[in-house]
């Protein structure tokens, strides 16, 4: 798999490709986890350490 030091807009978080139309170059990338919660499919975890 190829890094290409992409991240989530909304999280940060380092990804390879957008989770929603999985284009490396797209300009508005968004991870499975923040898509999961934008769908509703899931409710955002705060962080273990209370943050």
């Amino acid at each position: 798999m190829i890094s290409l030091d992409v991240k989530c807009e909304k999280c940060d978080k380092a990804v390879d490709v957008c989770d929603l139309c999985e284009e490396p170059e797209c300009k508005h990338v968004v991870c499975h986890d923040c898509l999961s919660v934008a769908l509703d499919e899931r409710k955002h975890q705060p962080h273990e350490h209370g943050g």
